[in-house]
């Protein structure tokens, strides 16, 4: 019988050990989306997710999107089946909480604590921890439409802020020039300003700009302001714009038509946030660009918008969740494509060059600079966290839908919201 040679040995036992010894499976994390975030958040998660998998083989990313969000969340908390990260808006920070891993730990021992930007983690807490990891900072900003504005003979926004002169009044004073009912039938056609004003999160910029804001505080309030005349002040200027100088109509307040209106290019001027960069690039608006926020009564500062992400409780691997939510949070190569399909300002400070480097290749000189500058400085936060947070805005919406369709006088809305309000708030 012929002896085996050394080779031959060694490929046997390479066999053997290939058969007997297990496969080590990729580690599975399921990243879950509210569809709320729009299209340009999904395809930019999904495209994240698949680089990540494809540079390394221990961890596996699946992206699930669902719409009811944060009742999906609580039906698979009871049912043991929670996903590991998901990407939620700030306003449901207070109810996620108990559901949420707390993520200082994790953000103490990586380059991460260096390079996040400060305001964000600040609106990134609940009852001192850091709940989710800040993924973009959004400030409200003036969007305006330069075709309008040229052909109106007027000055732009960000020539007006330049010289110190785009205000409360000076938004007006364009709007009256923009709009246009064409047909004489009592309907605009070219809209001269847009602001959903029955959203707290969008009429928060008005309030703040007042010098009040709707309660004592914006985590956690325990008492309602609403029945101030700042905020009387701030929501009386947009009943204004609709009944007195009539350059947008009831539904702009009191609905979200008007972003449409926008991107198609009938709307002069929008306070909006960056998601409205990806907003325009998908409906084929080129003639916009922005400024900074108009000077209000008190001051000219704007609201922050935060989205973050959540790991959530008893997850199997935390440490492969982690980075996973790093490499979504900080990577460049993730950065990169996050800001090129939704224009939206990352909340790394390290990756503001990258933000900025994007957004010249994809929509060129937009003003940026009017973004950067708000990014550091902080601003108060778009929304506020509550138990109550589903409650107490839909108190306000129903209330001030009334009051900017003409159905309702400025006090009896008030003084509506504030006894809801002050109901709620005593017994949460």
């Amino acid at each position: 019988m012929k002896r085996m040679s050394r080779f031959d040995v060694a490929c046997v036992l390479s066999l053997l050990l290939a058969v007997s010894l297990p496969v080590t499976s990729a580690t599975e994390i399921e990243h879950f989306l509210n569809s709320g975030h729009g299209i340009a958040v999904e395809e930019a998660t999904r495209e994240i997710a698949a680089l990540f998998n494809s540079i390394q083989d221990q961890i596996e990313v699946t992206v699930t999107v669902s719409g009811a969000y944060y009742d999906k969340l609580l039906t698979r908390a009871a049912g043991g089946v929670l996903p590991d990260v998901a990407t939620a808006q700030r306003w449901y920070l207070e109810e996620l909480a108990p559901l949420c891993t707390p993520l200082d730990p994790f953000v103490e021992r990586s380059p991460l604590r260096r390079t996040l930007v400060p305001p964000a983690v600040e609106q990134s807490r609940i009852g001192g921890d850091l709940i989710q990891l800040p993924l973009v900072v959004q400030p409200l900003i003036t969007f305006y439409n330069e075709e309008l504005f040229a052909l109106a003979g007027l000055i732009d926004p960000f020539a007006l802020h330049s010289k110190g002169e785009w205000s409360w009044d000076s938004v007006v004073q364009a709007a009256k020039r923009i709009a246009r009912d064409s047909s004489g039938d009592g309907v605009l056609d070219i809209w001269g300003v847009n602001i959903t004003a029955s959203s707290m999160e969008r009429s928060v910029l008005f309030v703040t700009q007042a010098g009040e804001y709707f309660f004592d505080r914006s985590v956690m309030p325990t008492e309602s302001r609403i029945n101030s005349p700042q905020v009387a002040q701030a929501l009386s200027y947009v009943h204004s714009l609709i009944h007195e100088h009539r350059v947008m109509p009831p539904e702009g307040a009191n609905s979200w038509s008007g972003e449409t209106v926008f991107y198609s290019g009938n709307a002069g001027i929008f306070f909006t946030g960056p998601w409205s960069i990806g907003q325009a690039m998908q409906y084929g608006l080129e003639a916009w660009n922005m400024a900074p926020v108009p000077q209000g009564p008190v001051n000219a500062d704007t609201a922050t918008h935060v989205d973050g992400l959540q790991m959530m409780r008893d997850v199997k691997s935390p440490d492969a969740v982690w980075k996973w939510m790093e490499f979504m949070t900080a990577d460049p190569r993730a950065v990169r494509i996050f800001a090129n399909k939704t224009g939206r300002p990352p909340a790394t400070v390290s990756n503001f060059p990258t933000y900025l480097a994007v957004m010249q290749e994809t929509v060129g000189d937009k003003h940026m600079q009017s973004l950067v500058d708000v990014l550091m400085s902080g601003a108060m936060p778009l929304s506020f966290v509550s138990p109550v947070t589903t409650r107490l805005t839909k108190a306000y919406e129903d209330e001030t839908r009334k009051y900017f369709s003409g159905q309702q006088s400025l006090a009896s809305t008030t003084e509506s919201i504030h006894r809801v309000w002050t109901a709620l708030l005593a017994g949460q």
